[in-house]
Parts: C-alpha cells; sequence; structure tokens
C-alpha cells in the first residue's frame, strides 16, 4: 500500500468509453478497485486521503471510528439515518467509538442516543482542500459539456428502474445526445444487463467512482469539474459537491427517482434484527419526495439561478463546521497511542458483548 501515497499527487487517469467500449471498459473497473474495505472510513480511498494528509509513511489497514458518509437534505430522526446498526445503537461499548458527523444537529442526535464521543468533522470531501494543489489534465471531452449521473444500485440488488428512465430521457433530446455523457457508478458497470444497454446507445460514458478506489474521490471531483452542467434524477452527495465546484446542477423533476426510499426498505441488510418501524420509512418517503425538495431545495429544479450563491450553498453543506486536523484528527482515527488505546479497547469490548 505505501507505493501508492505518492498517487495522490498524480492526477487520477480518466477515460471517456464509446458505446461499442462497454464490456472493455468494464474489465477496467477491477484495476482500479483495490482498496481494502474495514469501516466506513475506508470506503471510496478516504482512509488513504486522511493518511496522505498526516504525512504518514502507510495505509494504515482500519480506522478505529466512524465515520457518517453522505449528505443528509434532511434532519434524520433515528441514528439508523446515519448508517449505524442495531448493534452499534444497543451495545454499550460501541457508542464510546468515536464518530464523526457534519453538524450539531446529528450530534445531538446521537449523544441523546447515548454515544459519548461524536465529533464534527465535516463530509469526506471536504478533505480534499487539504491536499496540495497539483497540476490536473483535462478530461477530453469534445464539445460535451452535460454530465448524465445515472441512479447507483446497490451489491445486493438489481439495477434501478430510473436507470433506464434517465437514459431514455436523453436519448428524447437530440442535443442532449450530442452534448451529453453518461455517468456510470464503477459497481454498475460491471453487470451485465448495464453492459448491453450502455452498448446499444449512441452516448459515450464514463466511470464513476468506487468504494474500493484509492483515488475514488479525487476521481469523482475531477469528473465533475470537468463539465459546465451535471443532470440527475435521484439526490445525494453528489449534488452539495457538483455546486461547491461551480457546476451547475439540474434535478429532472419528470423522471424524479421518489422510489428511492422504497429501494432503500426493499434492500435493507439481512444482517439486520429487525426492519424498523413504518414511521421511519414514512419520514424517508417524506424526505425523498418531489413536494420535499420543491419546499427546501426548489433552486435545484429551477433551470434559471444565479451560480454564485449555489456554489456558497455547496460549499458550506459538503464542509459543514470544522476540518478536522494535526493530533486532534489522529486522536479520533485512531492513529495515535492515545487514540488507538481509547478505541481499540472499546472496538474489542463491543465485539464480545
Amino acid at each position: 500500500m505505501s507505493s501508492i501515497l505518492g498517487s495522490f499527487l498524480v492526477d487520477p487517469v480518466v477515460s471517456i468509453y464509446l458505446p461499442k467500449d462497454a464490456a472493455l471498459a468494464a474489465s477496467t473497473v477491477d484495476c482500479i478497485s483495490k482498496n481494502a474495505l474495514y469501516s466506513e472510513v475506508d470506503r471510496f480511498g478516504f482512509s488513504g486521503l486522511l493518511n496522505y494528509i498526516l504525512y504518514r509513511k502507510y495505509v494504515p489497514k482500519r480506522a478505529y471510528c466512524n465515520w457518517v458518509h453522505g449528505w443528509k437534505w434532511y434532519k434524520p430522526i433515528d441514528p439508523k439515518m446515519l448508517g449505524l446498526t442495531e448493534k452499534a445503537i444497543h451495545n454499550y461499548f460501541a457508542r464510546k467509538k468515536p464518530i464523526v458527523v457534519h453538524n450539531h444537529y446529528q450530534q445531538k442526535l446521537l449523544s441523546e442516543a447515548g454515544f459519548t464521543r461524536v465529533i464534527n468533522g465535516c463530509l469526506p470531501y471536504a478533505y480534499l482542500s487539504l491536499l496540495p494543489k497539483s497540476p490536473s489534465r483535462p478530461i477530453n471531452i469534445a464539445n460535451r459539456n452535460v454530465l448524465v449521473l445515472l441512479p447507483k444500485s446497490q451489491y445486493y440488488a438489481q439495477k434501478r428502474k430510473s436507470f433506464d428512465e434517465m437514459i431514455s430521457f436523453v436519448n428524447s433530446d437530440r442535443r442532449l445526445v450530442e452534448k451529453s455523457v453518461l455517468c456510470v457508478f464503477a459497481d454498475d458497470i460491471k453487470r451485465q444487463s448495464v453492459i448491453d444497454l450502455l452498448s446499444s446507445q449512441s452516448v459515450p460514458f464514463i466511470i464513476g467512482a468506487s468504494p474500493f478506489d484509492l483515488l475514488a474521490m479525487l476521481r469523482i471531483k475531477k469528473i465533475i469539474s470537468s463539465f459546465g452542467v451535471i443532470l440527475t434524477n435521484t439526490i445525494g452527495t453528489h449534488i452539495p459537491l457538483a455546486a461547491s465546484c461551480g457546476v451547475k446542477v439540474q434535478v429532472i423533476p419528470e423522471i424524479y427517482d421518489e422510489r428511492s426510499f422504497s429501494f432503500i426498505k426493499d434492500c435493507w441488510p439481512s444482517g439486520e434484527l429487525a426492519l424498523p418501524p413504518n414511521d421511519y420509512f414514512e419520514y424517508l418517503e417524506f424526505a425523498y419526495s418531489l413536494d420535499f425538495l420543491k419546499h427546501n431545495l426548489g433552486f435545484l429544479l429551477n433551470d434559471d439561478f444565479w451560480l454564485g450563491p449555489f456554489r456558497d450553498w455547496g460549499a458550506r453543506e459538503i464542509n459543514g463546521n470544522q476540518i478536522l486536523r494535526g493530533q486532534g484528527l489522529k486522536n479520533v482515527l485512531g492513529w495515535n497511542s492515545k487514540g488507538f488505546a481509547r478505541s481499540i479497547t472499546f472496538s474489542l469490548l463491543s465485539r464480545i458483548t
């Protein structure tokens, strides 16, 4: 792993594929997806990024904390909405393990649930700002200035219906066909059904993020920053990230995926003790609805907005309250003697109780 550290100063290679090369593109995913996942902090290369920022000599096998990934455009009412399992919520020692959240509301929610070390620390993408500036080779997008983000699936679910709807939307407008590049989640491109669908299109595509890619965050930021407009039919971290890069984002209301909440329910991990109560999913149904979007984030549906304030909004959503640095960050991660001793103790105790 140590030989990869220098990669953070190297511009990630990003290729645009023609539809006929879909099978070839799928074969390249495993070449870039080699980072082992031991905890949430390892996803999308975040632990490697933090390791480089802290000038360590190797990539640790794991970080001894939890870190909430993903932008929450709503106020979570349950710790599970922050990605925590039943065991983490109800285990006394697991609640003593450090967990990093994005704002004071999330901190209060978890503190009231019994978590004793809840730290404000921003979304992972905020830490890209701590990397030294380095030259970036532009992606050769020719005259294609629109990036169409296709909805991502999960490893335990089939391709989502909204994936097909987004491609149909692009094909319905000749100008979009000529100006667009599709962005496909790395895990989806390995599905034969996706390969077949992309092969039948006339629009080129690009491979997006993989949770196993050590350079995933650098790669996806480079992709987004290369385009002038982002089109999407789902809501997620890609929206404030693109806005913070100064890229115009528009959610397509006609095909907006309100089914995302039921997708979460249908794919609830089998390892959980039980499904949450109905009001949990009722709240998510409201948070994922087009009505919620219209009333709380209506500017995302508006084709005529001023980009300046939008960029500031994206930066605020990504950066949260504060970026952790130095010994404070090492202590949270368990990458110094004080943090390691405390975190490993509670990690081990949580496993045996």
